[in-house]
């Protein structure tokens, strides 16, 4: 009896969600990808289950051979996909190779037949599902040495993945067709395996809204007077490192790891739908969602959702490892009417070219573009006090009233505006924190700002200073520099440089809190 190790890669995962034009298409692009995982899964176990050993290397699936559920899931995952788009099995045989990839390719046509029973019969169904949507397998003997299995069929699987989707072109436009995105038709009873009421963006028949869309997520915030009520955050977020946490470990380990992944999504999902967001792919520690700025309800940000995320997924994922587990984030602000597509891909950037990149990874970087154009981007660690004091900062701002609302823009307004007029006196090589602190306190503690929460703001202001190597210079991945030796000119230009950068960062943030106070049109 020989034994194989199976990759498999299904796709175009990001293509498809390309083409989506509302949340409940891109809901359904991503489940789609996750129950075609799971049928593939299911028959793979079902016809090569009978052998020795293990099938299942990675991930942890949560079902048996019949597609049961084995493990306690919470009733927020029902109707959400989380099943991710590689997974790798050991399979013990007696059979020849070529007869091996002709029972893998009968699994796949089986798969596939499943997919076309399961989807609603639009315009395009058969050509979607026959020749866009593909199925890639690569097989090794477990006999080969050399680098880690998993590792080496990712490699493999990386090529297969390349060559599927560079050929393929849709004919139709059947995701936004599937819900009829476009028109905002009436209740799809069930779709594939999900019943109506499991359905995420689902609302209640009584609202006679069908799914939600975009605006009514951006509403959740609870402030219809703000401008931050018609902007919507797409979050997509990913574990760091988690391939080095189990580099060199025996497989029954990496299979508790991916288990304890499994357990984070439920606990993960729990989080964002608790704050009124929108899960519409779990895929292991690799996420894509929808959420409201803020909710007033609950007097959190969003920021305080994706903290909270980086914390449970150390505790349960990180129970028992050596070394402390972190996820970072991609976080795009954008108003309703932008495209959803174009969110999504500006959160992957963020994710995949920016807080990936900082030195021991662990960011979060949040891009704001508002429908005037302008736009901002600010970075931090995710275990950075600023963070929390930011997310305060705008519930406060969020609590006030329309008259001390405005009083705060103006207020935040004049601190950009004078924050870079004094820049070089903030850059002052001797320059103490106490000196920047004074400099601050004396420039707007005046009678034009009294009756404004201006003692409050000023604090806040002081707290940035101090903590302002805390904010990530993301858009040049730089650090710090403050604690460098200067001891030539051409060190204390750029020592200079930096301090003023320093106060550029700063006028990000305040311009990102201010944001929050800004009225908004036809409120």
């Amino acid at each position: 009896m020989s034994c194989y190790r199976v990759g498999f890669t299904i796709g175009p995962i990001y293509k498809v969600f390309q083409q989506a034009t509302a949340p409940v298409s891109s809901w359904a692009a991503s489940y789609i990808f996750s129950y075609t995982m799971k049928q593939l899964a299911t028959h793979v176990m079902q016809t090569y289950g009978e052998g020795d050993g293990d099938l299942l290397i990675l991930p942890y699936l949560g079902f048996d051979e019949t597609g049961r559920s084995i493990a306690k899931e919470s009733s927020n995952l029902a109707g959400i996909g989380r099943y991710p788009d590689r997974a790798f099995f050991q399979i013990a045989t007696d059979l020849t190779v070529d007869e091996l990839k002709a029972g893998i390719a009968h699994c796949i046509h089986e798969t596939k037949e499943d997919i076309l029973q399961a989807l609603p019969d639009r315009p395009g169904r058969d050509e979607f599902v026959k020749n866009e949507l593909y199925i890639e397998f690569v097989i090794q003997p477990s006999a080969v040495r050399g680098e880690p299995t998993v590792k080496r069929l990712n490699r493999l699987l990386d090529v297969a993945e390349e060559n599927a989707g560079t050929q393929l072109e849709f004919a139709h436009d059947y995701i936004n067709e599937i819900f009829n995105a476009h028109r905002n038709e009436p209740f799809q009873e069930r779709f594939m395996d999900v019943e109506q009421r499991h359905n995420p963006l689902a609302l209640s028949k009584d609202e006679n809204r069908g799914y939600a869309d975009i605006g009514s997520i951006a509403r959740r915030i609870n402030h219809r007077d703000r401008k931050a009520s018609r902007y919507y955050a797409v979050v997509s977020f990913d574990g760091d490192s988690t391939g080095k946490a189990v580099e060199g470990k025996e497989e029954s380990e990496v299979m508790e790891f991916s288990e304890r992944i499994y357990t984070f999504v439920g606990d993960a999902v729990d989080l964002i739908t608790s704050f009124g967001g929108v899960v519409l792919f779990a895929g292991g520690e690799d996420f894509k969602c929808l959420m409201p700025l803020a909710n007033a309800g609950h007097d959190r940000t969003f920021i305080d959702v994706c903290r909270d995320i980086n914390k449970k997924f150390n505790e349960v994922v990180g129970a028992g490892s050596d070394t402390k587990l972190s996820v970072s984030f991609g976080v795009a602000i954008a108003y309703y009417k932008y495209p959803l597509a174009e969110a999504f891909q500006q959160s992957l950037d963020l994710l995949d070219g920016v807080a990936k990149r900082q030195k021991g990874k662990n960011t979060m970087a949040i891009h704001l573009e508002k429908a005037s154009g302008q736009s901002l981007t600010i970075g931090f660690k995710n275990d950075s006090p600023l963070l929390g004091k930011i997310s305060k900062e705008v519930c406060s701002l969020l609590r006030d009233d329309e008259k001390a609302a405005e009083g705060s823009e103006k207020l935040l307004h004049s601190f950009v505006y004078r924050f870079n007029e004094l820049k070089h006196l903030f850059a002052i090589e001797n320059a103490s924190e106490e000196h920047a602190c004074n400099l601050i306190q004396n420039t707007f503690d005046t009678s034009e700002h009294h009756g404004n929460k201006v003692e409050d703001h000023l604090e806040f202001v002081k707290d940035l200073y101090r903590h302002r190597t805390e904010i990530r210079d993301i858009l040049t991945n730089e650090g710090a520099v403050d604690g460098a030796a200067s001891t030539n000119g051409s060190s204390a230009v750029t020592m200079r440089q930096e301090r003023e950068r320093y106060v550029d960062r700063i006028s990000h943030v305040l311009r990102f809190i201010k944001f929050f106070a800004e009225k908004g049109v036809n409120s």
